[in-house]
């Protein structure tokens, strides 16, 4: 009778270990190199500097320009490695758009692929090379010697320069995209309804800069442009930094008035009305505009002077919290 002899498997040697670790690190390290070859080979660099001046070397999400611009895959080339070089998926972001849509690609690839569909459009019918882009925007924006704002700035010159000069830029270009563009979704509320543009503001944007810095400052945090007078035109004298809140107040399709709202909130806090039954009195629909007037979360520089006849805890502490966040803005 034979006899059967077990197998036994016996562990590697240390030296071994070491020689297959070091060998699957070298793998991957030539597997990224490889990748990276391919990433930017001159066929990617040309795409890349051609989506770039497509683009108009400018962030195509806060709208920064004279910044340094990377070009971001729209859907991520690991998932689909045939988009990898398609030009219909790239797009132009700076440095901190492209970090702040990390791992949250998809919430954006929708907006990004419409902007993406316009530009080249645009492109289709304008058909600038580089040097007709710089041309045309020497002429446009009246510099002198070489196009500065195109040249890659440090990381200083960026947190200093992009505090004023682009959000203001972006401030411009919304004012006159809601004034004059037909295809804005705004347009109805703004240009269509009359509302102009200053017209040295319209051509000249430091003409807008030097305004809006001397007379009503740079824009605190939170806030955006809004007209006085809601009818009124862009023009000097009736604009100013608003919040929300406030903005939301002066909107043309706001039915509530300043009085009806101080009616409304001595109503419900000293004679206690309930709140349908002021919606009835006003005859009104929204149940939600009477709430957040009485609860203290609209309309809150007109209610502050009523503040001593609240007793309601919740009320109060929405108050306070409104003028501590007054404060300090201001």
């Amino acid at each position: 009778m034979k006899k059967s002899y077990k197998r036994t498997r016996t562990a590697p040697s240390k030296r071994t270990r070491r020689k297959y670790l070091k060998t699957s690190t070298k793998l991957s390290l030539e597997k990224s190199k490889k990748n990276n070859k391919r990433q930017y080979s001159k066929k990617y660099l040309a795409l890349r500097n051609e989506v770039l001046l497509r683009d108009k070397y400018q962030c195509q999400m806060c709208n920064a320009t004279g910044v340094k611009l990377e070009v971001h895959h729209v859907i991520r080339w690991q998932r689909n490695q045939t988009v990898r070089q398609n030009r219909r998926n790239l797009i132009s972001l700076c440095k901190d758009c492209h970090r702040s849509i990390r791992n949250k690609e998809e919430q954006y690839a929708h907006i990004f692929l419409a902007r993406i569909s316009k530009n080249i459009k645009r492109a289709r019918q304008e058909k600038l090379s580089y040097e007709q882009f710089i041309k045309e925007k020497l002429e446009q924006e009246k510099l002198s010697g070489e196009d500065v704002s195109y040249i890659p700035k440090t990381e200083e010159e960026i947190r200093r320069d992009k505090k004023s000069e682009d959000y203001l830029r972006v401030t411009w270009r919304g004012i006159k995209r809601r004034v004059f563009d037909k295809t804005c979704n705004r347009y109805h509320r703004y240009g269509g309804r009359g509302i102009k543009m200053h017209e040295p503001w319209i051509e000249n944007f430091q003409f807008f800069k030097d305004y809006i810095l001397e007379t009503i400052g740079h824009r605190p945090e939170g806030y955006s442009i809004d007209r006085i007078d809601n009818d009124g035109n862009y023009e000097p004298g009736n604009i100013r930094w608003a919040s929300a809140q406030v903005q939301k107040q002066n909107n043309s399709q706001t039915k509530m008035t300043e009085e009806m709202v101080e009616v409304a909130f001595i109503l419900f806090h000293k004679f206690k009305f309930t709140q349908r039954k002021i919606m009835t009195s006003f005859n009104l629909n929204n149940p939600t505009s009477i709430r957040n007037i009485v609860k203290g979360m609209a309309w809150n520089n007109v209610t502050v002077k009523y503040k001593p006849i609240i007793k309601d805890k919740t009320t109060l502490k929405n108050m306070e919290e409104w003028e501590n966040k007054n404060e300090d803005n201001s």
